[in-house]
Parts: C-alpha cells; structure tokens; sequence
C-alpha cells in the first residue's frame, strides 16, 4: 500500500480531561490502507470502543498530482489503541 501525503497531519484521536490534560489514543500515521483525513466526529460505542471515519485512504485507491488517496474508511480504535479498518468506501458498483 502507498502512502498519503498528509501535509497538515492524517489525524490524530485524543481526549483532554477537564484538568486540561490530554491522551493521545491513536495518530494516523498516512498509510494508505489505514485511512487519513480523519472527521472531526467519532462515536464511542457501547462496547467502550471508538468509531469513526476518514475522508480519504482505504482499498479503493488512485494517484493524483499530490500523491495517492482513497475514498475513505470506517474505523474502529479500542481503548488501548488498536486501530482497525471495518469498510473502505469507494470502487466500482456492479
């Protein structure tokens, strides 16, 4: 898989206690088969899991002047950090 060129950053899943502290659960690194361009709206689920979803990256892919994208994915990240892909948007519909 390529990887995104996330000039600004591919996203990052944080929380920040009302002390002002803030944990970092997980940083998109800009692989392509992770997704990037991260939605500012996550969910967490009743299975204490987080959920979300990016605008780019995933299995569907194509290159353009600024590099290689995807159409996007759907996320799950556990407590501890674990990031799975759940769906890659995008590709041809028969």
């Amino acid at each position: 898989m390529g990887q995104m060129n996330c000039a600004r950053g591919c996203g990052l899943v944080f929380s920040l206690s009302m002390g002002g502290v803030e944990t970092l659960f997980y940083q998109f690194t800009g692989d392509v088969s992770e997704g990037g361009a991260l939605s500012p709206i996550l969910i967490v689920g009743t299975d204490g899991n987080i959920y979300g979803v990016t605008a780019a990256g995933g299995d569907y892919q194509h290159t353009t002047g600024n590099g290689v994208f995807g159409d996007g994915t759907l996320f799950r990240l556990t407590p501890d950090g674990v990031e799975t892909t759940l769906h890659s948007f995008g590709g041809t519909v028969n």
